[in-house]
């Protein structure tokens, strides 16, 4: 079972790194929180990162395990 729980993550990291290559998006800013888990989620984008401690807050009443905004300029 821990395989499993370890493993969606990275493929759901595959997929949403694959969904936004496929939109071929130029100038693609990615901001993430500082955790940990939205560093390794963003990190096969082919874009510029930004990491911001205000957005380790978003939704902090339930744990959040993907926080990945990306801004179009």
């Amino acid at each position: 079972m821990l395989v499993a729980c370890c493993a969606l993550p990275v493929q759901f990291a595959k997929a949403l790194t694959q969904f936004v290559d496929d939109q071929h998006l130029c100038n693609l800013k990615v901001w993430t929180s500082l955790l940990k888990s939205t560093i390794q989620t963003a990190a096969d984008f082919d874009a510029h990162k930004e990491h911001w401690k205000a957005l380790n807050e978003i939704d902090a009443v339930r744990p959040v395990h993907c926080v990945v905004l990306c801004v179009f300029v």
